[in-house]
C-alpha cells in the first residue's frame, strides 16, 4: 500500500531541491489528490507539507502543467501567488503564509 504522506511530503521536498523540474509541481498536486482520498488530509505532515506548496507558489505562474479552475486550493497555486485566490477559501493552515507571501494589503 502506498504512503500517500510519504510521497507528499517528498514530492514537495522535491519542488525545493529542483526548482526547475517541470513536472514538480503538477506532480505534487495530483498526489496532494492522493492524500485527500487516502483520508490523511488533517495530518500533521501534510499541513507542513502544504506549507510547501504556498512558498511554491510561485513556480506554478505561467505553467501550462497547472490546473486552474479547481475547487481544490492546492490546483489553484497561481492565483495564490498571484494574490488573487479568496483568502477565506485557503485552509486555516496556509492562510497566513500565503498572505505574508503573496497578498499586498
Amino acid at each position: 500500500m502506498t504512503d500517500w504522506l510519504e510521497v507528499y511530503q517528498k514530492a514537495v521536498a522535491d519542488l525545493t531541491d529542483d526548482p526547475e523540474d517541470e513536472f514538480g509541481l503538477s506532480y505534487a498536486s495530483c498526489v496532494r489528490d492522493n492524500v485527500v482520498c487516502a483520508g490523511k488530509s488533517d495530518s500533521e505532515v501534510v499541513h507542513a507539507a502544504d506549507l510547501g506548496m504556498i512558498k511554491a507558489a510561485r513556480l506554478a505562474v505561467g505553467d501550462p502543467l497547472m490546473p486552474d479552475n479547481s475547487d481544490k486550493w492546492w490546483d489553484n497555486l497561481e492565483a495564490i501567488a498571484r494574490g488573487e485566490s479568496p483568502l477565506d477559501k485557503l485552509p486555516e493552515h496556509v492562510r497566513e503564509l500565503a498572505r505574508e507571501l503573496y497578498y499586498k494589503e
